[in-house]
C-alpha cells in the first residue's frame, strides 16, 4: 500500500537503513501486511526494505515487479549508489 503514513514512529528505521546503505530512504508505503516497507530514494528509486534493502528500480519499473513477484537486487552495506 501506498501511503507514507504508514511508517510513522519508523523514522530510526529508516535513518539507520539510510546510513547503512548509504542513500537517503524515505517511506512511501508498506508491502506484505507490515511486513516490508517501501521507500525511495533521492534518486527516485523504490526499495523493498526489512532488515536488508532489495532495490526495485525506477516507480513504474517496481511497481510491476511487485506485481509480478520479481525479485529486487540485493543491497550490500557496501552499495553506495542506488541509482538504476
Amino acid at each position: 500500500m501506498i501511503d507514507p503514513a504508514l511508517a510513522i514512529g519508523e523514522e530510526q528505521r529508516f535513518e539507520e537503513l539510510s546510513e547503512r546503505f548509504g542513500l537517503r530512504l524515505f517511506p512511501i508505503g508498506e508491502f506484505g501486511v507490515g511486513d516490508f516497507f517501501l521507500g525511495m530514494d533521492e534518486y527516485g528509486v523504490l526499495y523493498l526494505l526489512a532488515a536488508w534493502a532489495f532495490r526495485l528500480g525506477a516507480p513504474d519499473e517496481a511497481l510491476e515487479n511487485l506485481i509480478k513477484g520479481v525479485r529486487g537486487v540485493r543491497m550490500s552495506a557496501q552499495d553506495q549508489d542506488g541509482r538504476s
